[in-house]
């Protein structure tokens, strides 16, 4: 019985061995000898090895001076807050002193001016609200109630802005009279432990102002 010729084909396949790859030994020997090498070409090349150590060096100073700076900032800011505080102290206890008097002179208009604000802004709330919970007659005069509601919000939100400026205005006068009364140490047994953070607060900063100036160079 003469065989089919599909089967002869399949046996021959099966009969050739299958090629062998790359011996993993001979793999990892290559790359033994090519770190070998590296590392030779490394010890030999001093400018080499000076510019990686110049790169991390470079890293290291970088990532330093950021962090320096960013404490910096905090400490900056944390004085700038006890300033605030310093003023609003001596705003509340009514500390007068020749220095501060223009400051106190605005400090002043500053808050006649949101007391007004707030007043109308509770007048106008108010009224919202009366209108909000009055039951309307009709459908023209729910529409015409729903637009002067409408009216009534954005006069409420143009207010609280002109609330929200003063109150800029108000913080920046403070720090300013704190700062004032922190440059001048105007003399209040009530101001002593405020002065005293601040003194802390002022010797962090010099120390690292120190440490950023010494890093520059």
């Amino acid at each position: 019985m003469t065989p089919v010729p599909g089967a002869v084909i399949a046996f021959q396949a099966e009969a050739v061995p299958p090629r062998e790859g790359l011996p993993y030994w001979i793999f990892w020997f290559l790359l033994c000898i090519i770190l070998l090498l590296s590392a030779f070409i490394f010890l030999r090349d001093k400018d080499l090895r000076q510019r990686i150590n110049f790169f991390f060096i470079g890293a290291k100073h970088k990532s330093i001076m950021i962090r320096l700076r960013m404490k910096l900032k905090k400490e900056k800011q944390k004085r700038e807050g006890l300033w605030k505080a310093l003023g609003e102290k001596a705003w509340e206890q009514d500390l007068d002193f020749a220095e501060g008097k223009s400051i106190r002179r605005v400090l002043s208009h500053l808050e006649n001016r949101r007391h007004q604000n707030q007043m109308e802004w509770e007048e106008v709330f108010q009224e919202i609200q009366k209108m909000s919970h009055a039951p309307a007659a009709g459908i023209e005069e729910g529409r015409a109630r729903e637009r002067d509601l409408q009216e009534l919000e954005r006069r409420r939100e143009r207010i609280q802005g002109k609330i929200k400026n003063i109150e800029r205005h108000r913080d920046h006068r403070l720090r300013s009279l704190g700062k004032l009364l922190d440059s001048q140490r105007v003399e209040a047994p009530w101001l002593e432990e405020l002065y005293s953070q601040i003194n802390t607060v002022n010797q962090r900063i010099f120390h690292l102002e120190q440490r950023i100036e010494n890093l520059s160079f």
